[in-house]
């Protein structure tokens, strides 16, 4: 589980890197916890906050609008229903 979650929040991280590098004066990345989501997510796994981690990795996904590849958002959008995890994106 922790490392599923951390696959997704390195494939979040590494596509708003890239897009924050293209476009550094976007105000998407003003947000907190947009620019350094992974550390945060990485923080809540290493206490075991499975909920909190994958709750934080929905927030980098839709509240930067990089294009995360379906198939993985399919997949960590199911993994979030299965748990529980409050999911006010749904599957956007």
């Amino acid at each position: 589980m922790k490392k599923k979650i951390e696959r997704f929040s390195l494939i979040a991280q590494s596509l708003i890197t890239e897009q924050h590098s293209a476009n550094p004066n976007d105000e998407t990345f003003d947000q907190v916890g947009i620019l350094d989501g992974h550390l945060t997510v990485s923080d809540f796994l290493d206490h075991n906050e499975w909920g909190l981690a994958l709750e934080h990795v929905l927030y980098m996904v839709h509240e930067s609008n990089i294009n995360y590849p379906g198939e993985e958002l399919t997949a960590f959008h199911s993994l979030a229903e299965r748990l529980g995890v409050r999911n006010g994106y749904d599957s956007q």
